[in-house]
């Protein structure tokens, strides 16, 4: 009873808005849903044994699709306008969104003891590379892996102490042991990323593209919202066919109702 409600909701809408689809743009994209769903002939009529449906109703189906489609495209099609004056607003009140911080890479050892994070430290400082020495007293699998590179780290990412140290350390300085929850570190920063706006002009196309969404959607959520009113304010249901689609359907006990968008 819900689909038939509905349906006969889309086809009153779809006439009162002058939409309309051809029963041979219906024909056609009925069978290019065939040719994917099924790869045979026999495939299909099994499925129409399973569920019950005949053809037609399935090309009635598929009219309905249709017939949302074309009246989502309709409500979203003058939508879409965003203004360059939008755009800037936008960029100005989220510049944070568009901002890189500072980053650093690393080479890291961490040790369970101090003292094992002082040998590391000395045989680095003697020559040793990073890699050699991590695979021999790293316990932290994932820098240890990459011979111990930790690449790309922000600040606020890492234990507080380390992180300190991080981006109060130069490039190229042996630091450490730095205590930390997870054990004692030893690291010397490789590399530094400087912190980065991202400029209006590079950010312009896709705030516009985000905001042109946000229109969309407002529209389609308050069409929705009134067509559902509409139509069920039309909708009198014999009894024994009630759904809540019908205007004489029983008061909700909740105090708030969700409102479904039916032209998606």
């Amino acid at each position: 009873m819900q689909f038939l409600i509905q349906a006969q909701w889309v086809l009153q809408e779809s006439d009162k808005q002058d939409i309309k689809v051809s029963s041979a743009e219906v024909q056609r994209s009925f069978q290019d849903q065939k040719k994917q769903a099924f790869p045979t002939e026999k495939a299909y009529q099994r499925f129409l044994q399973s569920s019950g449906m005949s053809e037609p109703d399935i090309l009635f189906r598929v009219k309905l699709d249709t017939l949302q489609q074309r009246l989502t495209q309709k409500v979203t099609q003058n939508q879409s306008k965003v203004t360059d004056a939008d755009i800037q607003s936008y960029y100005n009140k989220n510049r944070k969104r568009f901002a890189q911080p500072e980053r650093r890479n690393l080479k890291v050892v961490l040790t369970k003891s101090k003292a094992k994070a002082l040998r590391a430290k000395r045989l680095i400082a003697k020559g040793q590379s990073f890699k050699k020495v991590a695979k021999k007293y790293s316990i932290d699998q994932a820098s240890k892996s990459q011979g111990g590179k930790l690449l790309g780290v922000s600040k606020g990412q890492q234990e507080k102490a380390l992180d300190d140290a991080t981006f109060a350390a130069k490039k190229g300085k042996l630091v450490g042991p730095i205590k930390t929850q997870f054990g004692y570190y030893v690291f010397d920063v490789t590399g530094i990323t400087s912190a980065s706006q991202q400029s209006f002009d590079s950010a312009k196309s896709s705030i516009k593209q985000q905001l042109a969404q946000q229109h969309q959607q407002k529209a389609l959520t308050a069409f929705g919202t009134s067509y559902r009113n509409q139509w069920k304010s039309k909708t009198d249901c014999r009894k024994g066919y009630v759904t809540d689609d019908c205007k004489n359907a029983p008061k909700s006990k909740s105090s708030t109702t969700s409102t479904t968008n039916t032209t998606q």
